[in-house]
């Protein structure tokens, strides 16, 4: 099911004179699933495209496989920069770039053939400012369908949805109008190491941008392929969380649901240290971060806040989990 796709490629193909959209993938030593995520680009049906591939300093070839493509596609370009991060990565592409929409995608997924022509079509029938795609998550041994498409929803409740992580702040299946960049003066802080397209994609909803929907999974994300979270990678993540937060505390619009999305992250970086920390540490961050705590109610919310209460009542983060998972199966905790 993950076999590179099969794509003949024309030496000889012209870059279309009207690009539509560009497609930007920041690549950093993604070793052989650089190939599949190209090949699925390179075999779409819209042909009014460009693929911009960013080597951000890649040390394993990534960079020689992004000049390979280029050299058998001219509607696929490559970039090379010194190592500055995915933030900056992503906005070195769309510097770049000359599409009126554009889209991102990340260098160790793949799309569906039809991925960019369903988008183009909606897109053009809607005149909304973003639209919006499934997505699949796909594990070792499974795949998880996740529906993002909410048809009939007005701007203010995707909005909502959005800045409750009840709809990902992932770029990865928006396509985004050019303009509404330019609009609102967006760009990639440099500093965000991670975290970049939540930043990016919680400051448009907050500005109350439109949205419509293409349903059907398009998308695809490997997730068994990725390493898991180091502690250097933690503390990593959690800066860019915390600078992310700053960042979006100065964005104007929608005070409710910039309200909302501030703590939507920050309960991601409370999540992140629950899985990455000692309790002492976990429980310092806890509190720094001001995330509210859930001893009230603890039956009614959901599973993760239930268990990250429970460790800082039995100060052992392991021992908070176990007894809510026990407590979940003999008495039903929704989770």
């Amino acid at each position: 099911a993950y076999a590179l796709l099969s794509y003949s490629f024309n030496c000889s193909f012209m870059m279309p004179e009207n690009i539509e959209i560009s497609v930007v993938c920041p690549v950093y030593n993604t070793g052989q699933c650089l190939r599949r995520c190209i090949e699925s680009i390179a075999a779409q049906t819209f042909t009014r495209y460009e693929l911009i591939l960013v080597d951000d300093g890649s040390t394993d070839g990534s960079g020689d496989v992004c000049d390979e493509y280029s050299a058998k596609d001219s509607r696929i370009r490559a970039i090379h920069k010194k190592n500055g991060g995915v933030a900056s990565a992503r906005q070195a592409g769309m510097d770049a770039a000359s599409g009126k929409w554009f889209i991102h995608l990340d260098p160790d997924d793949w799309v569906d053939a039809d991925w960019l022509e369903r988008l183009h079509d909606v897109a053009v029938r809607s005149d909304a400012d973003v639209v919006c795609c499934d997505f699949c998550m796909v594990y070792r041994n499974r795949r998880e369908y996740s529906c993002q498409c909410h048809d009939g929803w007005s701007a203010e409740r995707v909005a909502r949805a959005v800045s409750l992580g009840k709809m990902s702040h992932s770029l990865c299946n928006k396509l985004i109008l050019r303009s509404v960049y330019d609009r609102y003066g967006l760009c990639f802080p440099e500093g965000l190491k991670t975290a970049e397209d939540a930043y990016v994609c919680h400051s448009l909803f907050i500005r109350g941008v439109t949205c419509a929907f293409c349903s059907g999974v398009h998308y695809y994300y490997d997730r068994f392929s990725c390493s898991s979270l180091t502690r250097s990678g933690y503390q990593k993540s959690l800066d860019a969380i915390k600078l992310c937060v700053e960042l979006l505390e100065k964005v104007p619009g929608n005070a409710g649901i910039r309200r909302r999305s501030l703590y939507t992250m920050k309960g991601l970086a409370k999540l992140k240290a629950f899985y990455c920390l000692p309790f002492r540490e976990f429980r310092a961050l806890y509190r720094e971060i001001n995330v509210k705590y859930f001893f009230r109610n603890i039956w009614k919310i959901r599973t993760v806040e239930a268990y990250v209460a429970l460790s800082l009542v039995i100060c052992s983060n392991a021992a908070a989990y176990s007894l809510y998972t026990s407590l979940k199966s003999r008495f039903g905790v929704r989770g």
